[in-house]
């Protein structure tokens, strides 16, 4: 009965932490860039989890962007889809080809040529 009663804490304390981390793709209230560890990021950024959540890091520990980092606006399409302009939304942390860079444009990541 103890062991049960300990299961279920630890469970509901790890489902509420996970719950309060920013969804991969965007930036917490201290500017951190949340990520997904599944995936691989450019220029020596590392996906480390740090309170429960994960967030890009430098080789040293910094932070990749400027900080505190401009997150999205609420009303930004996700990553990988298209605005009512037909600009594509990008994820920052990510490399595009051709000369492509991910940029805030008004609050949103879009993709841009230079």
């Amino acid at each position: 009965m103890n062991l049960l009663f300990i299961l279920s804490f630890f469970s509901t304390a790890v489902v509420a932490s996970a719950k309060s981390c920013p969804p991969p793709g965007s930036s917490d209230n201290q500017g951190r860039y949340s990520c997904n560890p599944a995936h691989q990021y450019p220029n020596g950024q590392m996906c480390r989890p740090i309170n429960g959540c994960y967030f890009l890091e430098t080789a040293d520990g910094g932070n990749p962007f400027a900080s505190p980092a401009p997150g999205p606006a609420p009303d930004c399409p996700p990553p990988g889809s298209s605005d009512n302009q037909g600009r594509y939304s990008c994820n920052p942390a990510h490399q595009y080809p051709n000369g492509q860079m991910c940029q805030l444009i008004n609050g949103c990541y879009l993709l841009t040529t230079v």
